[in-house]
């Protein structure tokens, strides 16, 4: 099976089937992952949805957060920070 890799940045929500750690990236895309940070396993997106205000504001980017590269799938695979696509 072929894996499909989305052409648009989301909201992602990833939750580790190890230690059932819960976090949200604005740095989501479809066909790749995160790494937890607790158990360095790459989780894949348990959810995406596309990158604009919502009423509850969980989609909001904060740009004083750093995006951590290193546990990103898509910056290691193109090299540089994923946000600039």
């Amino acid at each position: 099976m072929m894996r499909y890799f989305g052409k648009k940045r989301k909201f992602g929500e990833f939750r580790c089937p190890e230690c059932k750690r819960v976090w949200f990236s604005a740095n989501a895309w479809e066909g790749y992952g995160q790494k937890c940070q607790k158990c360095d396993i790459m989780v894949q997106p348990s959810s995406l949805r596309p990158l604009e205000k919502s009423e509850d504001k969980m989609d909001k980017i904060d740009i004083s957060k750093r995006h951590p590269q290193e546990l990103c799938e898509k910056c290691k695979v193109k090299g540089t920070f994923c946000g600039s696509y």
